[in-house]
């Protein structure tokens, strides 16, 4: 990730516009909001994987008591006839 300059402060007794800089600040707030964004979806994305893994791992809870149950009935694995 690339680390910005530092800026330079904007002088009051200045009496031109500087647009060089308001145009690089205006750029550097785009790519700022792009990246916000792009952040933003991530976590959304994030957090549905989450609620998916969640549920997996709820499911997994329920089948290892269920296995669990079914070796106490047939400690052996025993199948029946």
């Amino acid at each position: 990730m690339e680390i910005d300059p530092p800026r330079t402060e904007i002088d009051p007794t200045k009496k031109e516009i500087d647009f060089t800089e308001m145009k690089i600040n205006r750029t550097r707030m785009e790519e700022n909001q792009s990246r916000m964004e792009e952040n933003q979806s991530r976590m959304e994305e994030n957090r549905f994987r989450m609620k998916e893994n969640r549920f997996r791992m709820k499911e997994n809870q329920f089948r290892m008591k269920e296995n669990r149950l079914g070796m106490e009935e047939n400690p052996l694995g025993l199948k029946e006839n």
